[in-house]
Formats: C-alpha cells, structure tokens, sequence
C-alpha cells in the first residue's frame, strides 16, 4: 500500500515501507 501512497502523494510519514 505504501508504494501508492508515496507515488499519488506526499504523506506524512518519511515513506516507511518504501
């Protein structure tokens, strides 16, 4: 789930699963 997180979006979080 991160991996479409971290391309559609900026979290919050540093990308801990990327």
């Amino acid at each position: 789930w991160a991996n479409s997180l971290c391309q559609g979006a900026n979290l919050p979080l540093p990308e801990p699963l990327k």
